[in-house]
């Protein structure tokens, strides 16, 4: 009885700490090599249930340290970013709708899609004059029997739609997929007799340097130009796999023999007149993921590469990903959802790599971004200079059977400083009935981050916890080994 009532507390601590830890993701540096000036605007999220992370909105120096940091309660919010008005936003999933911020990081606006529709996450982009565009989300039931064979008599099919709004937040321009669009125009890796057919998957916009809409449409490997007062088509970029492409690619053919780009993100008009974009690269054999400047010829119909980061070895991006263009001519590279725990590199018009910061495996950020901003009267309401933190194990769950490098796992955490003093540390591990397994630490410990190493070798399978505590301070985390 007297173990079952430890277990108990032990467990409701942990369930406690899950749920008001409120820990930001540790955070690597790779590679820094003189980067750009400014900080790196991230937030995290998982797509793995079974993982546990506290998601955030992210403010990253160029030494790993987060100069701002907000918790937040709903489990994906996605591309933090600084506008060209000077408002910083955020999209929540839980809201279903962007949120805008001033200098001081204080909500001061929203901003969502009208006329009934679903706010979708991929774009809010302001504009001159004050405006801005988003995508929104229509779904409609269609008879894909008649469509396709094998399809479905009432699939819902996901669809999208561009609204433009004025300075005033009125509807000016509403440009709709299924207006413009064949469902059939899809790449040949979207299955479309699936009950839910999401067959267009819009993810970018941008503004030509004649005014009219660039749109990114992932599933067709398409960038389509939409004239924003007829809502005609202007033309449709595409590579190997698009049906509709309408230019000649002079020099962007890889070794594979797949020309152009597959899948994309994140279509930018640059300020010498080229074009951006992130080449996720899923239909090419192998895969591969690059940044891709080019140019066009809108009147001859012809795509020129002009740049491309493709690293060595390749990365792969499957979803997810972003490339920004910086004043100095380095780029900064997103790597979305990919298994090589990348999550942002800063290159040089050469290629040379002078930063690199990965967050833990299956941790992502939909888009990463740097702006050059003075952060002095940014506000940081959890202090990460006077907080002690526990980082989640990795890998988590190892072993015999488990994933990572065999019976070891790290754990890191963070000693604050305090009056320029150690501070008293204590870290053990706990198996499921609470009874103390190992002592890692136990003693002074100096400020600044710590961690050690934890060998299963000689334990079964099963949950253990392992906790970390100082004074009145007390964290616990979960851990899975698999023997």
């Amino acid at each position: 009885m007297k173990q079952k009532i430890f277990f108990f507390l032990f467990f409701s601590i942990y369930l406690f700490g899950a749920a008001f830890g409120q820990t930001p993701p540790a955070i690597t540096i790779n590679n820094n090599s003189n980067p750009s000036d400014g900080y790196i605007f991230l937030s995290n999220f998982v797509l793995d249930d079974d993982m546990e992370t506290d998601p955030y909105l992210l403010i990253i120096d160029n030494n790993g340290r987060l100069v701002f940091k907000r918790y937040m309660n709903s489990s994906i919010n996605t591309d933090f970013k600084l506008q060209k008005n000077g408002m910083f936003t955020y999209f929540s999933f839980a809201r279903s709708r962007f949120y805008g911020m001033n200098s001081n990081f204080e909500v001061v606006d929203s901003f969502r899609a009208v006329n009934g529709k679903a706010t979708n996450l991929h774009e809010l982009k302001f504009l001159d004059d004050g405006g801005y565009i988003l995508l929104a989300i229509e779904n409609r039931i269609v008879d894909m029997s008649q469509i396709v064979e094998g399809g479905r008599p009432n699939a819902v099919v996901v669809g999208n739609v561009i609204q433009k709004f004025n300075a005033q937040k009125e509807l000016v321009f509403e440009w709709n997929v299924f207006d413009h669009l064949n469902i059939t125009d899809a790449t040949e890796d979207i299955d479309l007799t699936t009950p839910v057919v999401e067959c267009f998957h819009c993810n970018a916009l941008d503004l030509d340097y004649d005014g009219n809409i660039l749109l990114s449409v992932r599933y067709f490997d398409e960038i389509i130009k939409i004239d924003v007062e007829t809502g005609d088509i202007i033309w449709r970029l595409g590579g190997s796999k698009s049906k509709n492409n309408e230019f000649e690619f002079l020099n962007d053919t890889d070794e594979n023999n797949f020309t152009g780009f597959s899948h994309q993100h994140a279509i930018r008009l640059l300020p010498n007149g080229n074009y951006m974009l992130f080449d996720n690269g899923n239909l090419k054999t192998p895969q591969y993921s690059r940044a891709l400047e080019f140019s066009l010829d809108q009147e001859n119909k012809t795509f020129t590469k002009v740049w491309e980061y493709r690293p060595s070895p390749d990365v792969y991006t499957s979803a997810m990903g972003y490339a920004q263009r910086l004043e100095n001519g380095n780029t900064i590279i997103g790597w979305g959802e990919n298994h090589f725990t990348k999550t942002v590199t800063e290159v040089t018009p050469d290629g040379e790599v002078a930063f690199d910061l990965s967050l833990p495996f299956k941790i992502y950020s939909y888009r990463a971004f740097r702006f050059d901003v003075d952060i002095t009267s940014i506000r940081d309401e959890t202090n990460f200079a006077e907080k002690f933190r526990l980082y989640q194990n990795y890998p988590n769950p190892f072993g015999k059977s488990g994933a990572g490098s065999g019976t070891f796992t790290t754990i890191k955490y963070f000693v604050p400083l305090k009056n320029g003093e150690s501070a008293d540390v204590s870290l053990k591990v706990y198996d499921l009935l609470g009874r103390k397994i190992a002592e890692l630490v136990n003693g002074k410990q100096t400020p600044g981050e710590h961690q050690v190493k934890f060998n299963s070798k000689k334990l079964p399978s099963g949950i253990y916890f392992y906790s970390l505590r100082s004074g009145k301070f007390f964290s616990v985390k979960k851990m899975l080994i698999i023997n």
